[in-house]
C-alpha cells in the first residue's frame, strides 16, 4: 500500500503534492508519473550530483491509456534544479511575450485590411517600343502636378512590368528627357 509523502519534491515537475512511496522504497509523483528511489532522493538532496540510468533501462510511464512516455531518471544538485526552475519561469514569460506580439500583429493586420484598399494589377506583356509611348504620355500628365515619379508607380498604374518601365526610364535619362534626382 502506498502512503502519501508531503516532504519529498519531484525532481522533474518540482511538485510536492501526490508523492507516494511503495513497499520497495520507490517514490512516485502522481502528478507527472516520474519514479525514483529513496536512495536516489537522499543522494539528490545531499547536494552530491547523481545520475541514474536505472541499469540503462528507461522507466516507461503510462499517462492515461493512450500515451506512453519514456524518461531516463536523471538527478542533479538542488542548485541545478533551482536554475532549471528559474529557466522554466523565463521560458513561460517569453512564451507570454510572444503570444502578446502575435496578438498585436493580428490586430494590426486586421486594421490594415479594413482601412487599406487592396488592388490587383493585371500585368500586360509589351515590348519597349509598345510601352514607351504609354509611359511618356503618363509621365507628361503626372509631372504636371508632381515633382517626381518612380518607375514602380508608373508600372503599377499602367499595369506593366517594373523592369520594362525601369528600362524605359533609363532610355529617357540617356536622351536627357528625364532627369534622375540625387538623394
Amino acid at each position: 500500500m502506498a502512503e502519501s509523502l508531503q516532504k519529498h519534491v519531484c525532481p522533474y515537475c518540482r511538485s510536492s503534492k501526490n508523492i507516494t512511496l511503495d513497499g520497495s522504497g520507490t517514490l512516485t509523483c502522481n502528478s507527472c508519473g516520474v519514479r525514483w528511489s529513496l536512495a536516489e532522493e537522499q543522494i539528490r538532496t545531499s547536494g552530491t550530483p547523481f545520475l541514474s540510468s536505472a541499469g540503462t533501462t528507461p522507466t516507461q510511464l503510462i499517462e492515461g491509456e493512450k500515451t506512453v512516455i519514456t524518461r531516463l531518471k536523471i538527478f542533479v544538485t538542488p542548485e541545478a534544479l533551482a536554475e532549471i526552475s528559474d529557466l522554466r519561469t523565463e521560458i513561460d514569460a517569453l512564451k507570454e511575450t510572444v503570444s502578446e506580439i502575435k496578438t498585436e500583429l493580428k490586430l494590426k493586420v486586421a486594421k490594415r485590411d479594413l482601412t487599406e484598399e487592396i488592388r490587383v494589377v493585371e500585368v500586360k506583356e509589351m515590348t519597349i517600343e509598345e510601352a514607351r509611348p504609354l509611359v511618356e504620355e503618363f509621365l507628361r500628365k503626372y509631372l504636371e502636378e508632381n515633382k517626381q515619379v518612380y518607375p514602380s508607380d508608373v508600372a503599377e498604374e499602367l499595369g506593366l512590368k517594373y523592369e520594362l518601365v525601369k528600362e524605359i526610364f533609363d532610355i529617357l535619362e540617356k536622351e536627357d528627357r528625364l532627369k534622375k534626382r540625387d538623394g
